[in-house]
């Protein structure tokens, strides 16, 4: 999911691209086995992330309110599961189990996807489009708590985020080799005017997340001495005490404080989320009027993932160096404060292009740190679980609000007030990514109060850089900048 969806070093082997313990060889190739997964999922998001809203929009007809609901709805689930979401992954069969059950599920959605394009276009075939499409990202509400949980058990803690960034970055290379072959379908037959072309996409989606299973299914899992069971009735009676008191600590809790903030950045961000694709495919004047240019609308989406596949390699170890908290600080700044670029220059597609890198960088600090604080936000895997359904229910009402919010400004309100503003041309997109900024704000404002920062210790330069021209005082200024986001708050 953008929910989302849609979330990572010298080498110890020249089969393993992060230093591993030799000794610890089931680890060692459940974590091998985990990053060819990786590279597998990749055409997965890539047909979702490409070609979903495409061909709901333009194939099916949906409405940008029902495209709005892919976001909405699954993260509805997610707050009234995420209190019980260990217990639910505990009677799936545990966190491997869960995941697995999951990406069946997904598998399952995407074979229908692929066959409902067969069908003549009707209300009952969108309507059954749309819940396809909200039942995979259902099955990630479950899928991902139990994945990120088991691996938490898997990767050791001095290396999560730099793990993470090169997971994320076999991620985003494969993901773009399927957007290109995607694209070459697309254009030979376009969304408009065939269905071949998206039935290929999905039905090459499906057989990729069959491959990415059998893959789950073969991936270690660390064996834990049993726990004495309880009855169910007290179970969900200590999830809930314990779902109230993480409520009630957030702003205490480090785990607490960086929710709050990720809730708050993603309200603001799905307000217009949702739409940024909506307006690339829209007609020219109203957006930019890619919906039969498959190839330009490709590369205009993949920009953002190139940058983070060049960025990852550094950003990774960067994370670990300063912590996930000040990672996710950085990447908060900016994220939100790219849909100004998107207002103010939408139709200028090379300065968008501009824009989807800086995009694709701040990405990369949010990815790495946000995927290191939920591998180790506790040592015991159930209690990881738990902690991760607590995180999913605080920041779903908040997607779920963001995503209603925008439905209704893009369709209901903007549309007569923008007609009435020369500067946005008629666009209420364009409105609505300025809106989308003003409500991000809060949580640039949270993220450099409440995300508190172990200090460094301050270096100087020494040896051979000494004799460069202004390297002293450019080092100290890159070090203050550093402390700056990674100061304390006491």
């Amino acid at each position: 999911m953008s929910l989302p969806t849609p979330h990572a070093p010298p080498s110890g082997s020249a089969s393993l691209p992060i230093a591993i313990p030799r000794a610890q060889d089931p680890i060692r190739r459940g974590l091998i086995l985990a990053l060819w997964e990786a590279a597998v999922v990749g055409a997965m998001f890539a047909a979702l992330e490409y070609w979903l809203v495409a061909l709901l929009d333009v194939r099916l007809g949906a409405s940008d309110k029902q495209i709005g609901t892919l976001a909405s709805i699954p993260v509805i689930g997610m707050c009234l599961l995420g209190p019980i979401m260990g217990l639910i992954i505990r009677a799936m069969g545990g966190n491997k189990s869960g995941a697995v059950i999951a990406s069946l599920g997904q598998v399952a959605c995407l074979v229908g996807l692929s066959v409902l394009l067969l069908l003549p276009r009707t209300p009952v075939v969108c309507a059954l489009g749309l819940g396809l499409g909200i039942g995979i990202n259902v099955m990630g509400v479950v899928g991902g708590p139990a994945w990120l949980s088991w691996m938490g058990d898997l990767i050791p803690r001095r290396m999560r985020a730099r793990y993470q960034a090169r997971r994320m970055r076999l991620l985003h290379i494969t993901k773009l080799a399927f957007v290109a072959l995607f694209a070459g379908i697309m254009h030979w037959w376009p969304a408009p005017t065939s269905h071949l072309g998206l039935m290929a996409v999905f039905a090459i989606a499906a057989v990729a997340r069959i491959a990415s299973t059998a893959l789950l299914i073969m991936q270690h899992q660390p064996v834990r001495a049993p726990v004495a069971t309880e009855a169910p009735l007290h179970l969900i009676g200590s999830q809930l005490s314990g779902l109230v008191g993480f409520v009630r600590t957030l702003h205490r809790t480090e785990l607490g404080r960086w929710t709050l903030v990720w809730a708050l950045l993603h309200f603001g961000m799905m307000v217009a989320g949702p739409y940024f694709q909506v307006y690339m495919l829209a007609d020219e004047g109203v957006g930019l009027g890619l919906a039969d240019r498959s190839v330009l609308f490709s590369i205009l989406l993949s920009v953002s993932t190139v940058a983070r596949i060049a960025a990852l390699p550094l950003v990774g170890p960067m994370v670990d160096r300063m912590g996930p908290a000040a990672g996710l600080r950085i990447g908060v700044i900016g994220i939100a404060l790219i849909p100004i670029g998107w207002a103010a220059f939408g139709a200028n597609l090379p300065v968008v292009f501009f824009i989807e890198v800086i995009s694709g960088l701040c990405w990369s600090f949010a990815d790495c740190a946000v995927g290191a604080l939920l591998f180790g936000c506790a040592g015991d895997p159930r209690q990881r679980t738990r902690l991760i359904g607590y995180h999913q229910f605080v920041v779903g009402p908040f997607i779920a609000l963001g995503t209603w919010l925008g439905g209704v400004l893009v369709e209901d309100l903007l549309p007569h007030w923008t007609a009435a503003v020369a500067w946005f041309d008629g666009s209420p997109y364009r409105a609505l990514f300025i809106i989308s900024l003003i409500l991000r704000l809060p949580a640039v404002v949270l993220a450099m109060v409440y995300l508190p920062r172990p200090h460094l210790p301050e270096h100087r330069v020494s040896g051979v850089w000494r004799a460069v021209p202004f390297a002293q005082p450019t080092y100290l200024m890159a070090r203050g900048m550093m402390n700056y986001f990674r100061r304390d708050d006491d």
